[in-house]
């Protein structure tokens, strides 16, 4: 099936040549998409062949347009769309080479043997403790002085997969630790066992690694309350009005659109979570025979994802060559200015009202990364309120429960010296009592 060439670029208008045909559009009446939402089959050049892989699955899809950020974009090209970038560039090839079967997977290299040591642990726990005790570099001294002795000693990262991973990891192996050390002495704990052993040996154990994490993102907590409402208007304002975003948008619309096989107005915000992992299952084989020993090998994972790439892949392509398309075309239009200066013989004022009026590609798609990365989903979020409620139970629950169990845990001598472990555990309450109050 050939795909358009010219279709995928939107026109610029405002007198600078008629703008490029867009693609043939399907004259079948309308029909109803998921929840009633309206949608319209692809046009005959964009349906998938028979027998290819199934369309994407729909969700989350808008019923009109109106008064959101996809109106006036058009369903299947860009050159019926308002307010994007001009050359927005729709890869209609790329497109419809993914109706096509998959390619046969690669050949392995070699054949491999992966030996593991028997460990005491599950493997889902084994894994889980091996990988964070690497990332960290934990030993079971240090994870002792982080919890009776020092909070400050690991960095925000660490401090997250001592809580996150850790943490919750040595409350659920101390049953299997317990039985191991009882009959085979602590002496065979691998070091990441070691280390999930000496946290269960000390009290409070989770409550203490909660706090040691959350020291460090106490204030960005409270600082990201403060800024929410001020800043939410401004960036719903600011989305609107972005031609890098509504190019973004536009390009995402047109791949859905095809590549499910239904032609729907947008798609809810929440959607944009799962472009990179939605892809048409388009049939292949996972297993490949060994050249060597003819056993069964999975095809590697990145050998699938790059023969059938994602929409959030496909959309970023897109919009790279939407920027080289802007590049090429703003440098020959200099070109063109600067030869009717030597030819034509043009006054230098009227030169630069001819190229104020051209050099107006200075925009690019790429200037939506820095705008969407000063966005967050917690500042467009009606529950909005209901997260600032859910943080000050947080801040109250850390005062009222977490610190008094934790003191009810010191010990005789941790209560009557003070050290610096206490004073910490001070400075951090009285941290959550202010964050209490902002909320």
């Amino acid at each position: 099936m050939a795909a358009p060439t010219a279709a995928g670029r939107g026109a610029k208008g405002k007198g600078k040549g008629p703008p490029l045909p867009s693609p043939p559009s399907s004259a079948a009446s309308a029909g109803k998409g998921a929840k009633g939402a309206v949608q319209q089959p692809p046009p005959e050049l964009f349906r998938a062949p028979p027998g290819s892989a199934p369309p994407l699955r729909v969700e989350a899809v808008l019923q009109s347009s109106a008064g959101t950020m996809w109106e006036g974009l058009d369903l299947w090209s860009a050159a019926g769309a308002e307010n994007i970038l001009e050359g927005t560039t729709i890869d209609y090839a790329a497109l419809q080479r993914l109706w096509e079967p998959m390619p046969e997977p690669p050949r392995p290299a070699q054949h491999e043997v992966i030996r593991t040591r028997r460990a005491v642990l599950p493997m889902k726990l084994s894994q889980a403790a091996e990988i964070a005790v690497s990332a960290t570099g934990m030993t079971p001294e240090l994870a002792r002085r982080v919890l009776i002795e020092d909070i400050t000693l690991l960095d925000a990262e660490s401090a997250h997969v001592f809580n996150a991973v850790l943490a919750p990891t040595a409350s659920e192996a101390q049953p299997y630790l317990q039985t191991a050390v009882s009959t085979q002495g602590a002496e065979g704990l691998s070091r990441a066992e070691a280390v999930l052993w000496a946290m269960c040996g000390v009290p409070c154990m989770e409550i203490r690694a909660r706090f040691v994490a959350e020291r460090h993102t106490l204030d960005e907590e409270v600082a990201h309350v403060k800024g929410c409402v001020a800043s939410a208007a401004t960036v719903v304002d600011m989305l609107k009005r972005s031609k890098p975003m509504r190019s973004l948008l536009q390009t995402i619309l047109v791949a859905r659109n095809i590549l499910g096989q239904a032609g729907f107005a947008g798609y809810a915000a929440r959607t944009f979570d799962n472009l990179r992992d939605l892809r048409l299952q388009r049939g292949t084989r996972t297993w490949t025979a060994d050249p060597v020993t003819g056993e069964a090998v999975p095809v590697p994972l990145t050998w699938i994802h790059a023969n059938n790439p994602s929409v959030l892949r496909l959309v970023a392509e897109m919009l790279e060559s939407t920027h080289e398309y802007r590049c090429r075309l703003r440098f020959l239009r200099m070109m063109a200015v600067g030869q009717c200066s030597g030819e034509v013989q043009l006054g230098e004022n009227i030169l630069r009202i001819i190229w104020s009026y051209l050099d107006d590609l200075h925009e690019s798609p790429r200037d939506v990364l820095p705008l969407l990365r000063g966005c967050s989903q917690s500042l467009c979020d009606l529950n909005l309120m209901d997260y600032f409620t859910s943080q000050a139970n947080h801040f109250r629950n850390r005062v009222t429960q977490d610190f008094v169990w934790l003191e009810r845990g010191l010990s005789p001598t941790e209560v009557e010296r003070p050290s610096r472990f206490t004073s910490q555990l001070e400075t951090l309450k009285a941290r959550y009592v202010e964050a209490q109050q902002v909320c």
